[in-house]
C-alpha cells in the first residue's frame, strides 16, 4: 500500500499511468484493485482520444471475462446501481429504513 501512495504522491494529481499491452494493462488494474480494494477508475487519454477507443476495445473485454466489469449499466439511479439487487432502484426489505421505520409521536 505505502507504494501506491508513494506512486500517488509523486504524480500529484495526474493518478497511475498504466502501460503496456491489453492483458498487461488489464494485469496492472487487477493489481491495483487486488492490493487497494478500488472499485472505479477514471480513464484518461495519453495521447489522443482514440486511446479512450483503444482502451473500451482492447481492455475491457478482458476485463470483463475476468469477472472485474459488468456487462451493461446496473442500473440509470446512484441508487439502483448500489442497489442490493442491481437495477432495482427501491430500497429491499431487508434495508433498516424498511426494516424498523420510525413512527412520530
Amino acid at each position: 500500500m505505502r507504494e501506491i501512495l508513494d506512486q500517488l504522491r509523486g504524480r500529484g494529481t495526474r493518478g497511475f499511468r498504466i502501460v503496456g499491452s491489453p492483458i498487461q494493462v488489464a494485469d496492472q488494474i487487477e493489481s491495483l484493485i487486488a492490493a487497494t480494494d478500488l472499485d472505479g477508475f477514471l480513464i484518461e487519454p495519453v495521447f489522443a482520444p482514440h486511446d479512450l477507443e483503444d482502451f473500451g476495445r482492447l481492455v475491457m473485454p478482458i476485463l470483463r471475462e475476468r469477472g472485474r466489469l459488468r456487462d451493461g449499466e446496473a442500473g440509470n439511479t446512484l441508487r439502483a446501481r448500489l442497489s442490493e439487487t442491481p437495477g432495482n432502484d427501491r430500497l429491499g426489505a431487508a434495508h433498516p429504513v424498511i426494516a424498523s421505520p420510525v413512527t412520530a409521536g
